[in-house]
């Protein structure tokens, strides 16, 4: 068995008390391959079910949580930090070791960020600047926050240390760029446009690199490639995926993936895999892409299960896909 762990945030619509929860669950190794287990059709040995040990699931912990979970994410240099954003326009710094197990009282977070004038689900730490958060909201503003610089056992309500004001409507995603985060970080917006700004810059509404009408309604999501750092994928309302090339901003998109039936909530890029990228939707789909199959030719009962570049389907939620995360030391899990 190897044990995984999960980070969770409910979405009760104030029915019930809200929760920032952590879960372990237990993947069974896969099992020593047969000959019996060929599948001459996916020309694969096992698949789902080869494993006759139960996935065990558990709710380790519970955190008290000012309203619906809106976004959670952890701090990579210090996994139990975690920040949320929540309903009531604040974002919030959890500490979860000093948190008991089972859950008393009110909320209680190490920090509350405030800034924003709108609720909002755009949330990324910094993975080479410990403490620096960015936030984006619907009121159309990027925040960010540095934590290690202002926070304070005596000053735990924050300010932001800079806003950008370069979207007109709702920014639904931010990400630092891998390679110069530090300095640079990628938003989409309602406005139909990716920005990428500079940090060192002192204008904070003029971005470095605007792609305007990126697509033709609400862009959710943006995943910028983990190794090829020209690269980058946008998600949209529009129920397509575009990748782009940050070099060439006046061509617009350099390839399209279409398969999804509803609007789109989330792409990431295969951490080691540099052709696979993953989507998922209200449609209830996550679906794994190859962007090496693009332009392949197909038969036409290959076409009608989709293009080239769908390499798999996975159909087993009953409601809209909110998020997903690849899994860092099994690279075939989400």
């Amino acid at each position: 068995m190897r044990t995984h762990r999960l980070l969770l945030g409910t979405h009760t619509s104030g029915q019930q008390t809200d929760y920032l929860q952590i879960a372990h669950f237990d993947l069974p190794k896969p099992p020593a391959a047969r000959i019996e287990d060929y599948n001459p059709q996916t020309e694969e040995l096992g698949g789902y079910g080869a494993s006759k040990e139960p996935i065990k699931f558990s709710v380790v912990q519970k955190i008290v949580h000012p309203g619906e979970v809106n976004k959670a994410r952890y701090q990579p240099q210090n996994p139990n930090v975690i920040a949320t954003w929540a309903s009531d326009r604040n974002v919030y710094v959890w500490d979860r070791s000093k948190h008991p197990s089972i859950p008393s009282g009110e909320p209680k977070p190490q920090a509350t960020l405030t800034g924003h004038q709108e609720e909002g689900f755009a949330l990324e730490w910094n993975p080479q600047v410990e403490g620096q958060l960015l936030s984006g909201s619907a009121d159309g503003k990027v925040n960010l926050w540095d934590l290690q610089r202002d926070f304070s056992l005596e000053n735990k309500t924050l300010r932001p240390k800079t806003t950008y004001s370069h979207h007109s409507a709702s920014v639904n995603d931010v990400q630092y760029h891998p390679s110069f985060g530090a300095n640079l970080f990628g938003s989409v917006s309602d406005d139909l446009s990716f920005q990428l700004m500079d940090m060192r810059r002192p204008d904070t509404s003029k971005p470095a690199i605007t792609f305007k009408e990126a697509h033709s309604d609400a862009i959710n999501t943006l995943a910028f490639h983990p190794t090829l750092d020209k690269l980058f994928a946008t998600g949209s309302a529009d129920k397509t995926i575009g990748v782009f090339d940050l070099r060439f901003p006046e061509h617009g998109k350099i390839h399209s993936l279409e398969g999804h039936k509803d609007v789109i909530t989330k792409i990431d890029w295969h951490p080691t895999d540099s052709a696979i990228l993953a989507s998922s939707s209200d449609d209830r789909r996550v679906i794994f892409w190859d962007l090496s199959r693009a332009g392949m030719e197909q038969t036409p009962e290959d076409a009608e299960d989709g293009p080239p570049e769908m390499l798999f389907m996975h159909g087993g939620h009953t409601n809209r896909v909110s998020d997903f995360t690849w899994n860092r030391n099994d690279p075939w899990v989400i």
